[in-house]
């Protein structure tokens, strides 16, 4: 069963700078970013408590072997079985750029982990920093995208994972494109970069 979309919660950003500190500690790789993603990282923003956090690094392929041993040994579990982010249907990048690793805590837990692996200046990258930033810039896009995650839970909870895959993820990934399209508009018109 899905974990319910919540109202926002301060201890969210302390939760993220921790585990920050823990994977930063943990891996052996120097030329990396670390990046507090997803709707947990937009004050306001209704999410599923999960921490969504993005390594950025040089090369998945060099990074894979070190990373599947050093995220074990602090509760991180490589999921092999998910390799790539699914590109919106509008964009123009190859299938293979969206390439990542994904690693998780338990469910289980207090503050689940979902940690995305992915390569600097990948289109899947941007993606996921420049939609934070968009809702974090516009109230209405934010609170109207929070208000639709929350009312589709309430919807499919019970048939979708507790991470939010099934039909929460099926149902919210065109919304979520459509404002990833509007977000690019966004980008332009504020000179945003990453």
């Amino acid at each position: 069963m899905l974990l319910k979309v919540v109202p926002y919660r301060v201890e969210w950003p302390r939760v993220f700078t921790q585990w920050k500190q823990r994977i930063a500690k943990a891996i052996s790789l120097t030329d990396c970013a670390i990046d507090h993603i997803g709707s947990t990282a937009v004050t306001g923003l209704e999410a599923k408590p999960i921490i969504d956090i993005q390594l950025r690094v040089a090369s998945l392929e060099e990074a894979k072997t070190s990373l599947v041993n050093d995220l074990a040994q602090i509760g991180l579990e490589h999921r092999s079985d998910i390799k790539q982010d699914r590109p919106p249907n509008w964009t123009s990048s190859p299938t293979h750029s969206w390439s990542k690793l994904y690693f998780r805590t338990s469910h289980d837990m207090e503050h689940p982990i979902h940690l995305h692996v992915r390569a600097f200046g990948s289109p899947n990258a941007r993606y996921a920093l420049l939609f934070r930033d968009y809702l974090r810039a516009d109230g209405v896009a934010r609170s109207t995208y929070g208000q639709f995650k929350e009312t589709l839970s309430n919807y499919v909870a019970e048939e979708s994972t507790p991470g939010g895959t099934g039909p929460y993820l099926d149902l919210k990934d065109p919304m979520f494109d459509l404002l990833a399209h509007i977000a690019e508009q966004w980008a332009i018109q504020s000179k945003w970069n990453c």
